[in-house]
C-alpha cells in the first residue's frame, strides 16, 4: 500500500492550494499501478515551469512503498511577444503576437492563457485554461475576433465572432510506449457581419465533437520515432440558440446541422546518416468529409504556414479535402554562438471539394526552412525562415509565385 509523501519547496504549490500535485499521485493507501504513476507525473510536467521526478521508495509498513515527488519548478508566469508576415493581403500581412500564461497559479496545476494577435485589418483575443484531474483533463477557450475588409471601393465589410469550446480529454489506455485518450468538445460560435453599417443576421453554429487519438512511441535501430492519429465525428446541433437550416434547405447550401468525418496522423522517422549529419523525416495529414456543404469555420483549407507550405495564406478550401506535409530535417547542427539550428526541406499538398460543385482543386509547394531557438537564462529567443515556391495551384490564381516567410518570437 503506498504512502504519498511530496517534496514541498517555496513554488511548490498555488496561492490556494497544492491540491492539484497531491491529487495527481495514487492514493494513499490505494493499489500502487506505475501506470497511475506516469499518468500523474505526465499530468504535472504538462505546464512548462514543472520537471518534477518520482522515485518509489519502501514503506514502513509490511508491502508498502512512498511515493517521493521531486520538483524545481520555474516562474509562475511567463510572457511572450512576437511577430510575422504570415497573415492575408486583405487585412495585413505583417501579425503581431502578444501573450500571458500562468501556470498552477491557484494550485490544481491549472494553466490558463490569455493571447492576442493583430493585423493592419484583424484583431483577436483569447482566453484558455485547462485543469488536469487524474486521467481527465477539462478544458475551455474562449476567444473574440473582428475584421474589416474592402468590397470594391465603396463598401466596408465588418465581421466579428464570438466563440467557446468546453473540452474533456479521458486516457482510457497507457503503457510505456504511449497512450489512447477520448476526447469530448462542444463548441458554439456566433458571427456577425455588417456592410456600410447595414447588419446582417448572425449565424450561429454550436458543435459537438467525439474522437480518439493515440501516441505511440517506438526505436528505428537505436534512434527513437513516433506516431500520433486521431479520429472525429462532428454534429452540429440545433442547440444553444444555434441557427437552423430551413426544412427544404439542399446539399449546396451551407448547413448549421451536419455530420463532418475528420481525421489526422503524424510521424517522425529516423532517416539513414548522410556522413555525421543526423537526418529525420517528418510527416503530417489532416483530412475531413461532409456530404452536405459547411459554413466557413467548418471548412478545411489548404495553404499557409499550417498546412501547405509554398503559399503565403490559404488559398482553397472545401467541405472534403486533404492536407499533406512533408519534411527531412537535419537535426544535429552544430549549435553556433548559442543557437540552436535546425534546417528543413519541405513538400506539401492539398486538395479541397466543395460540395456545391462537386469540383477538386490542388495545391502543391516545396521549399526550404531553418528554425532557431536560443535561451540565455530565463529568457528564450525563436524563429523560423522559410523560403517556398508554388509547384500546383489553380489556373485562376494567376502566375505561380515564390514567398519569404518569417517569424520571431521572445518569452520571458
Amino acid at each position: 500500500m503506498p504512502d504519498a509523501q511530496i517534496a514541498e519547496g517555496p513554488q511548490a504549490g498555488g496561492w490556494l492550494t497544492d491540491a492539484g500535485t497531491v491529487g495527481s499521485m495514487p492514493a494513499v493507501g490505494g493499489t500502487l499501478k506505475l501506470s497511475d504513476l506516469e499518468q500523474g507525473v505526465d499530468q504535472i510536467n504538462r505546464l512548462r515551469r514543472n520537471q518534477a521526478e518520482v522515485q518509489i521508495l519502501p514503506g514502513q509498513a509490511p508491502g508498502g512503498s512512498v511515493i517521493a515527488l521531486a520538483n524545481q519548478p520555474g516562474d509562475r508566469f511567463r510572457f511572450s511577444a512576437g511577430t510575422d508576415n504570415y497573415g492575408s493581403r486583405a487585412t495585413g500581412t505583417t501579425r503581431l503576437r502578444a501573450g500571458i500564461d500562468a501556470d498552477n497559479a491557484l494550485g490544481f496545476q491549472e494553466a490558463v492563457s490569455l493571447s492576442y494577435i493583430g493585423t493592419r485589418d484583424t484583431n483577436a483575443a483569447i482566453v484558455s485554461a485547462a485543469v488536469p484531474f487524474g486521467y481527465n483533463t477539462f478544458s475551455y477557450t474562449g476567444s473574440l475576433s473582428e475584421y474589416n475588409s474592402l468590397i470594391g471601393d465603396t463598401a466596408l465589410l465588418y465581421g466579428r465572432t464570438f466563440a467557446h469550446a468546453f473540452g474533456w480529454n479521458r486516457v482510457i489506455e497507457r503503457d510505456q510506449a504511449g497512450r489512447t485518450a477520448f476526447d469530448v468538445t462542444l463548441t458554439h460560435r456566433r458571427s456577425e457581419r455588417e456592410v456600410n453599417n447595414l447588419l446582417f443576421e448572425p449565424q450561429s453554429l454550436s458543435v459537438l465533437r467525439v474522437a480518439l487519438n493515440g501516441l505511440r512511441k517506438f526505436a528505428v535501430g537505436n534512434q527513437g520515432g513516433y506516431a500520433t492519429w486521431e479520429a472525429g465525428l462532428s454534429r452540429g446541433m440545433d442547440a444553444l440558440n444555434a441557427s437552423h437550416d430551413a426544412p427544404d434547405i439542399t446539399r449546396d447550401e451551407a448547413h448549421s446541422q451536419f455530420w463532418k468525418l475528420d481525421g489526422n496522423a503524424s510521424t517522425q522517422l529516423p532517416l539513414p546518416a548522410i556522413g555525421s549529419a543526423a537526418l529525420a523525416y517528418r510527416g503530417q495529414v489532416s483530412a475531413q468529409w461532409s456530404n452536405v456543404a459547411l459554413f466557413g469555420s467548418e471548412q478545411i483549407f489548404a495553404g499557409g504556414m499550417g498546412s501547405v507550405r509554398g503559399f503565403r495564406e490559404g488559398l482553397i478550401s472545401g467541405d472534403r479535402g486533404l492536407t499533406l506535409r512533408n519534411e527531412v530535417v537535419w537535426g544535429n547542427v552544430p549549435v553556433l554562438a548559442g543557437v540552436r539550428i535546425e534546417p528543413y526541406v519541405f513538400l506539401d499538398g492539398g486538395q479541397t471539394q466543395l460540395v456545391a460543385n462537386q469540383h477538386w482543386q490542388y495545391l502543391a509547394g516545396t521549399g526550404m526552412g531553418v528554425r532557431l531557438a536560443a535561451n540565455a537564462g530565463k529568457h528564450a529567443f525563436t524563429s523560423e525562415l522559410l523560403l517556398g515556391r508554388a509547384l500546383v495551384q489553380p489556373a485562376e490564381l494567376g502566375s505561380k509565385a515564390t514567398v519569404l516567410l518569417a517569424t520571431m518570437n521572445y518569452t520571458f
